[in-house]
């Protein structure tokens, strides 16, 4: 499970709730990606697109590095094992929760039906607007802050004067080296398809692996 140890080693239930925003969250960007592949584009828009666009530090990440994110976090939320989330995990989940509603609202009837009856798990929640509030519920439950929200920010200060700012807000360096890292990312890693077992059937794994993992093929 991934867990906030800096703030009481908080988790994530794995409900449905959950499962259902990063659902939608990954649909909406694959069809984007998917289409773009088709048309032979590197990108599916050249404007900022997907869910990371919910933070402004990662709005040029590219498509493709975004679901590889969205699918290392659900594999951490999923995992036996403890995983202590960092200020990335946290930003995917916020970006996750806060556009799921968004990305939906246009189709609680149509699309959004087949993906979510489609996916490998029964749902027992109630699927409709309500949804938003939870979600935005569900986020500060589990993290204190939105400091991922500022990281440009510290870009601004002297050095010595930006590494007292994140002592203060508990916000170690190794967490601000993620960030960037991100940054320089152009592909997904050999793990996705794994990490997204239990988001998507075995037969969308595979019906996705082109256009995931094209080098592969």
């Amino acid at each position: 499970m991934i867990v906030a140890a800096h703030f009481d080693n908080r988790t994530l239930p794995d409900d449905d709730l959950l499962y259902v925003a990063f659902r939608v969250c990954y649909f909406d960007l694959f069809t984007a990606l998917e289409t773009a592949a088709f048309i032979d584009e590197s990108d599916p828009d050249d404007d900022a697109y997907g869910y990371l666009t919910a933070v402004p530090f990662f709005d040029t990440v590219p498509a493709i590095v975004q679901l590889d994110l969205l699918a290392d976090v659900w594999a951490k939320h999923r995992s036996a094992a403890d995983h202590p989330a960092t200020m990335v995990d946290a930003a995917v989940l916020w970006g996750v929760l806060s556009l799921a509603g968004p990305i939906a609202r246009n189709d609680w009837d149509s699309d959004l039906t087949i993906i979510l009856n489609d996916g490998p798990r029964p749902l027992t929640v109630r699927v409709d607007e309500s949804l938003e509030e939870r979600w935005e519920e569900l986020f500060e439950s589990f993290w204190d802050d939105i400091d991922f929200l500022t990281i440009e920010d510290h870009l601004d200060l002297p050095p010595e004067q930006a590494a007292e700012l994140r002592d203060m807000l508990g916000v170690p360096q190794a967490w601000v080296d993620g960030m960037f890292a991100v940054l320089d990312r152009t592909r997904a890693s050999q793990a996705i398809l794994d990490n997204l077992r239990g988001l998507l059937t075995d037969a969308e794994i595979e019906d996705h692996r082109e256009v995931l993992c094209p080098e592969t093929q």
